[in-house]
């Protein structure tokens, strides 16, 4: 239930969803936008996360025409490299202000440059951002540096593919010993 501002009392609402176009940062935009109607008066009735829904659909539809990193990539990000670094680290690590990939997070959208550096940690993974960690050194105390460091090899280490071997023995070829071979998966 939902407080109605006509009927000045909480009343069961219809949620109507529409899609539409709205001109957004000098951008023609096309997205779902949902509305809640009340089911006595059949005005619109304020609802908060109805709000933060249509803000949200706003924003990924404008990343999407400019091309920058989705929201839920972002949050995919996050949670991928969280045990390597927390947010402010990353934002140290790839260039950004403190605060810039804590932002993106929650729903700020990136810059084209930013959004370019989250996609390239996108493609290439925790070897790009190990690179990233030696370019910003001076950023991070020794300590935190070297710790940072070891995460990321060690995740760099467990993204290789893996290595199969195989043991052969030739028996009666001559050579003395079973030989081990080494392929790449």
């Amino acid at each position: 239930m939902e407080f109605c501002v006509y009927c000045l009392k909480n009343v069961d609402v219809t949620i109507e969803e529409k899609e539409e176009e709205i001109v957004w940062k000098g951008e023609k935009l096309t997205c779902i936008q949902k509305y809640a109607h009340c089911n006595e008066c059949g005005e619109l009735v304020h609802m908060g996360e109805l709000h933060d829904f249509n803000l949200f659909a706003i924003y990924d539809a404008y990343r999407a025409k400019k091309h920058l990193i989705s929201y839920s990539d972002v949050l995919v990000l996050a949670k991928t490299y969280k045990h390597v670094a927390s947010k402010r680290n990353l934002s140290k690590i790839l260039g950004m202000g403190p605060h810039t990939f804590e932002r993106y997070c929650d729903g700020y959208i990136p810059s084209k440059a930013f959004s370019d550096i989250l996609k390239e940690l996108q493609q290439k993974g925790a070897t790009y951002l190990l690179e990233k960690l030696k370019n910003h050194r001076d950023s991070f105390k020794s300590e935190e540096y070297v710790k940072i460091e070891k995460k990321l090899l060690d995740m760099v280490l467990s993204e290789q593919p893996p290595v199969l071997t195989l043991d052969v023995d030739f028996g009666e070829t001559g050579w003395d010993k079973p030989k081990k071979f080494a392929f790449a998966a």
